[in-house]
């Protein structure tokens, strides 16, 4: 069996190919990183990229690395009966190679609550890795745990503006107009 598994960012690829790993015997496969120019003609299908990093916590024996999509398929076509799994679909293209054949299953996922949090958690390291001291705020700002505890750690101050009650905001130092 091989199983292709595709969606948004931080939609939890990774995570599923990592659980049918470390619980249900499957090797997880991976193409190598693509050169730039192959990314860049990618751009167009970004929703079916889900080029992952070539760890997999406590799964580095269960893994195998192609340098094609072609090289890939040929060696799971004369080990169809054993257990597959792939984050990397680089574009429909791959993806049509793979369904092609009968023990392909693609799993698509997407979970905008945790795809949300994902990015406020790299809108977080990228706030504090920069040395932003302080993020200010007009509406509600809510965050999950292990973004908090990047602030925290960080030394970053959350701050809420409230706007005075008159509407009206001076911009320049208070202390020329003393």
């Amino acid at each position: 069996m091989f199983i292709g598994i595709c969606g948004s960012i931080c939609a939890g690829k990774r995570t599923i190919a990592r659980y049918l790993v470390d619980h249900h015997g499957f090797t997880q496969l991976y193409l190598e990183p693509r050169t730039p120019s192959e990314t860049d003609a990618a751009v167009d299908s970004i929703a079916l990229s889900s080029h992952s990093s070539l760890s997999t916590s406590g799964s580095s024996s269960r893994q195998q690395v192609f340098s094609s999509p072609d090289e890939l398929l040929e060696f799971i076509t004369k080990n169809w009966r054993e257990r597959w799994v792939t984050t990397d679909i680089p574009n429909e293209g791959i993806l049509d190679m793979y369904t092609r054949r009968p023990f392909f299953l693609l799993i698509s996922v997407d979970a905008p609550l945790t795809r949300s949090n994902c990015m406020k958690r790299r809108v977080g390291i990228k706030i504090a890795q920069v040395g932003i001291e302080e993020v200010v705020y007009s509406q509600g700002y809510s965050m999950d745990g292990e973004t908090a505890a990047v602030f925290r750690q960080a030394g970053v101050r959350l701050r809420q503006f409230v706007p005075p009650a008159n509407g009206l905001i001076h911009l320049e130092k208070p202390e020329q107009h003393t």
